[in-house]
């Protein structure tokens, strides 16, 4: 799969998984872990053969690699096997390849969105980058971060 990204913005837009993309090789969880996600961002998935992208609702789904029909909410992928995902909402977004076996290997990626927008300055508590309440171990740290990302 050959990844033709020229017009892409990368202040807004996000390719899951960097250079390995939407793969089983990719360390989804590091790259993740190293982007800052902001409402109105995109997250672009350049998606292989055998490959699908749900959005679930649940982290439990997300870790159990379940997706609900009820409530979780197929990616549409276009012709050149790409899907875009705007972020419309703050907070976790949890996202699986339907296909089990894949994301049982680790095609699966969760985001943290913040309330702000680019060129906003933007606060991030630990429990918000963790997905972890912070008042259980007593902690409240604190990271801010100012200006274009």
């Amino acid at each position: 799969l050959s990844h033709h990204v020229a017009t892409i913005d990368e202040d807004r837009n996000h390719i899951v998984g960097g250079a390995t993309g939407w793969e089983v090789n990719s360390d989804l969880d590091g790259w993740s872990a190293s982007s800052t996600f902001m409402l109105g961002d995109n997250l672009i998935f350049y998606i292989g053969d055998n490959h699908t992208v749900t959005e679930v609702m649940l982290e439990d789904d997300y870790n159990n690699c379940v997706a609900d029909s009820r409530t979780d909410m197929d990616v549409v992928v276009e012709q050149d096997h790409t899907a875009r995902i705007p972020l419309l909402t703050s907070g976790w977004h949890y996202f699986i390849c339907g296909t089990l076996s894949l994301c049982k290997e680790g095609v699966k990626v969760k985001v943290f969105v913040s309330d702000h927008q680019r060129n906003e300055t933007t606060s991030i508590t630990d429990n918000q980058m963790n997905g972890t309440d912070s008042q259980r171990n007593g902690m409240n740290s604190h990271i801010t971060f100012i200006g274009r990302f």
